[in-house]
Formats: structure tokens, sequence, C-alpha cells
């Protein structure tokens, strides 16, 4: 994936790609937000739903498999108030309230035609789709966040109004290509 971001940001042909575009898009889309969207102790009232407890317990089982201390306990704030402040602990429990509401969703009978995420919400939006499944899901979501912890503080992120060869156009002229990624 490295490499296909260079090939980007230099402008050159590349393959990254998602998905596909609906031919007509209608029905229920679901998104799945990145970090930022967290609080302390969300989900908590939550898990007294028998189907998103169950899901969250299904990816605690996955997730001790890494990590010493448990997702769910994160999410009733038995470990601490300032854990989400940290990429490693919230992600994580972002991940868990995404597949325990997507599943109360499917049980009662909402279906997406389309699903979208954003940052590790794109791991969501992975298992929802069937892309990863649950147990691959998990795994990825613990190594991303664990490393992208180590991260913290290193860079920013922004968005621009502009088309991609517009922004490849200024990164040249203010000669920052080799120094900011555009994905």
């Amino acid at each position: 994936m490295a490499e296909e971001l260079r090939k980007f940001a230099n402008g050159e042909d590349c393959a990254v790609e998602a998905g596909s575009a609906l031919k007509i898009a209608s029905g229920v889309a679901f998104i799945y937000s990145g970090n930022g969207a967290q609080w302390f102790a969300m989900g908590g009232r939550l898990l007294k739903n028998k189907v998103f407890r169950n899901a969250v317990r299904r990816i605690d089982a996955i997730f001790r498999r890494y990590a010493d201390y448990s997702v769910e306990d994160d999410l009733v704030g038995k470990n601490g108030q300032d854990r989400y402040e940290h990429t490693e602990f919230a992600q994580p429990a972002l991940f868990a309230v995404q597949v325990g509401v997507t599943e109360m969703l499917r049980q009662s009978g909402v279906h997406p035609c389309a699903v979208a995420g954003h940052s590790v919400g794109e791991v969501a939006a992975a298992w929802a789709c069937g892309a990863l499944s649950l147990e691959a899901a998990v795994k990825v979501v613990y190594h991303r966040s664990k490393l992208q912890e180590t991260t913290k503080g290193s860079g920013q992120m922004t968005a621009v109004g502009q088309d991609a060869q517009a922004v490849r156009d200024l990164l040249h002229d203010l000669g920052l290509v080799q120094s900011v990624c555009i994905s």
C-alpha cells in the first residue's frame, strides 16, 4: 500500500481501489467513523442489549489473544477515564461499538446496500461487507491501533477541497512531494 500511495503522490498510475460504485444507489448505507467519535464509557448502556453484548464478547474473545485487557471493560469504563486519549484503546472500542450496533441493526432487519468507513472505520466497513472475517478485522484493529499509538504527535491530517492533480502540483511547487502523503 505504501508503494501505491507513493505512486499516487508522484502522479504515477496506481491501483488504489477499495470497491465499486453502485449504478443506482438506493437504500441504507452504513458509514463507520474513525477516531474522535469516542467518549468515556461509550457503549456501556448498549451492553444491556443481548445482540450488542454478544457481538462485543465475540470481539473481546478474539482481542484478548493479542491484548491483556478487555474491550468490554473499556466500554463500561472499568479501565479508566483517560484511556480513549490513546489510539491503542480508542480504536478497538470504536470498532466493537460499530460491530455491535451493526449486529443490532441487522437483527432488526436493517441491511445496508453500501458501507464506507474513515480511518479505523474502514476496518468495520470491511467486516460489514464481508471483505474481512471478524477474526481478521479484530487482528487488524489490534495491530493498527497499537502501531498508530507509536506515531502519536508526529503528524497531522487535513482535507483539501481540490482535485488530486491540483494537490500534487501544489506539493511539487512547494517541494513537499517527499514529505506529504496523499491518500
